[in-house]
């Protein structure tokens, strides 16, 4: 059996320093920005720029000596990308695995669409301690000075009763 290479406890710390001043940058930066630029123009902004960063990164590192990406492949990320800006705003909207549509915003029973300030993951429940129609999530309200963690529990509409 082959066992993984140790990291050193310094290029850890290093690496999570990274991490925490890239991370803590990017919300001072957004928290700059939408004083003077529309939100959903800086969050384009800021896509386009990282991918940008990305690509090049991989080109240095030789990682386009097979060639170029393929259409498919950029179609796949312009996609994700206008979805990441599109949907990335708190709303939790349905998508249907069977018929690969999108249903919309999940509505709560006044009719209004669910927000979740600060959203950060969605997970299905399993059965176990959340029904299998249920959605954990997790979210840090009020600028991230705060964890949150529920459950979204399924209510069928009045037309399915």
């Amino acid at each position: 059996m082959i066992r993984p290479a140790r990291t050193s406890p310094a290029l850890l710390g290093a690496g999570l320093a990274t991490i925490y001043v890239v991370w803590g940058t990017t919300y001072l930066g957004i928290r700059v920005g939408v004083e003077t630029i529309p939100p959903f123009l800086l969050s384009g902004v800021r896509y386009v720029l990282a991918g940008l960063l990305l690509f090049g990164w991989v080109a240095l590192r030789g990682g386009l000596s097979a060639g170029w990406p393929t259409r498919r492949q950029w179609l796949s990320a312009v996609l994700t990308g206008t979805g990441l800006v599109a949907f990335g705003n708190g709303l939790i909207n349905a998508f249907n695995p069977t018929t690969l549509s999108f249903e919309g915003a999940v509505r709560a029973p006044g009719g209004r669409p669910v927000t979740i300030d600060g959203l950060w993951a969605l997970l299905p429940g399993n059965g176990t301690s959340a029904g299998t129609d249920d959605v954990w999530f997790s979210a840090g309200p009020q600028e991230e000075s705060h964890g949150l963690l529920g459950v979204l529990r399924a209510r069928p509409d009045d037309d399915d009763r």
